[in-house]
């Protein structure tokens, strides 16, 4: 029996148990009032608003008891979800083992943290950010998948495209970036990634649902526009790669001939920027807006490898390095001459917390989930929104500091995305309820 296979279609609900009755014109009430609560916990791990709105000077951070409140009951409704569809998470099993070694290994590491207490707190959140994944993987089959995150994207652009228009002391960077667009956050690059994930999301739920097409192309087109406006090289790179991928699998599934045509010519396309890195990076750091320091990114992880190479085996304990009374930490501070927050590169950033040992297990469960979803591409009913996701999420852990991230968006749907990855079959029911693109 598929993980899916007692889940209820989006937005009209039936059971796959009922999948030969009419289907009825209205989802039940319930079904879709836990969508709604799924949107709005999607909402708060991407942090919009949240923090302009609790801590608008960034002071607080992780010790802001508003911020620390707000999320309790957040917690209580994912553990009350996970509960009441424990069957389907026993049919996730093995992700739901996978990702509770990475906790597991997370909260040990208050055993040789430089601030236990931290460590302990702080992997508290890492859990239910990875049960609430775990959950939204293994509760909703393909298309209601990508379409609340769709919807999620949505929600996000248009708020952020009306704080900018009318609040723009808000939406808008006054010094420091002036004239470019964050949106409902503190960064133009948290707005510029989340409205990256929400292209992905809009062309995948596109695809599924030819129905709604015109609908969330045009979302695809506004997150898009919102990307532009926030001047984020990075993100708009990486919508460059949502449609450049989108394409080749498109050509990919309409015979073997265009197959080996689309691979050759991404791999010469790849070759090419791989050269041009090489022998001209100052002219490729400039068609990319950036300097070759990466605004001063090289620095941070020269003097970060310096600390890794005391503890290399089993770092700092979790999410404690960083913290603001963090010895090691604050030497890394005084080298680079700024208030650094992070590695800005999600792989030292695990280096420094947990060491090699969770380097490689948590690149050995991506990489897992990346071969499975590039080994099912010609038959996924995804709007190849695993693939791609998990592809991009490697790419950008090396500028951003997304892995085993607590009450973060990207580690939450990189979690629901293994979670079906590693637990679905490609006959399950979903496919026979017109699970198709």
């Amino acid at each position: 029996m598929a993980f899916t296979d007692d889940l209820p279609d989006w937005p009209t609900v039936v059971p796959t148990d009922l999948a030969t009755e009419p289907r009825p014109a209205f989802a039940p009430l319930w079904v879709r009032l836990e969508g709604l609560v799924c949107i709005l916990i999607l909402f708060m791990l991407s942090d919009a608003l949240i923090g302009p709105l609790f801590d608008p000077t960034q002071a607080g951070g992780d010790d802001n008891p508003w911020l620390r409140a707000i999320w309790l009951p957040i917690y209580a409704v994912t553990a009350l979800a996970a509960a009441v569809h424990w069957r389907a998470l026993l049919r996730a099993v093995v992700p739901l083992m996978l990702i509770s070694i990475l906790v597991a290994l997370a909260y040990a590491s208050a055993l040789w943290s430089i601030a236990p207490d931290v460590t302990l707190r702080r992997s508290l959140a890492l859990l239910f950010t990875c049960l609430f994944g775990v959950y939204f993987g293994a509760r909703w089959p393909w298309r209601q998948f990508v379409a609340m995150i769709a919807q999620l994207s949505a929600l996000l652009a248009l708020g952020s495209l009306f704080v900018c228009l009318f609040d723009p002391a808000m939406g808008i960077h006054q010094t420091v970036n002036a004239g470019d667009w964050r949106g409902l956050w503190f960064e133009k690059n948290t707005l510029g990634a989340t409205m990256a994930l929400g292209v992905l999301a809009s062309v995948a739920t596109a695809l599924l649902t030819p129905s709604q097409r015109v609908i969330w192309t045009l979302n695809a087109v506004l997150c898009l526009g919102m990307t532009v406006m926030s001047r984020s090289g990075t993100a708009l790179i990486t919508i460059a790669l949502i449609f450049g991928c989108t394409l080749i699998l498109a050509l990919m599934r309409r015979g073997p001939i265009l197959a080996i045509l689309s691979v050759f010519g991404a791999g010469l396309l790849g070759f090419a920027a791989a050269l041009a890195e090489l022998f001209q990076p100052d002219l490729v750091f400039k068609l990319l807006g950036k300097d070759p320091t990466l605004t001063g990114r090289t620095d941070i992880w020269a003097a970060v490898l310096r600390r890794v190479a005391e503890h290399p085996w089993l770092g700092f304990g979790y999410a404690a390095f960083w913290d603001k009374d963090s010895i090691p930490a604050q030497f890394i501070r005084r080298e680079t001459g700024w208030n650094v927050p992070s590695a800005h590169n999600g792989w030292l950033d695990m280096l420094v917390q947990l060491g090699a040992v969770g380097v490689a297990a948590c690149l050995a469960l991506v990489l897992a989930g990346l071969a499975l979803a590039a080994a099912r591409l010609l038959r996924a009913r995804d709007g190849n929104w695993a693939l791609v996701y998990l592809g991009i999420f490697l790419i950008t852990c090396t500028s951003e500091s997304a892995l085993m991230s607590r009450n973060s968006l990207p580690w939450a749907l990189c979690v629901a995305t293994l979670t079906k990855v590693l637990s679905e079959r490609m006959d399950d029911d979903s496919e026979r309820l017109g699970d198709r693109i």
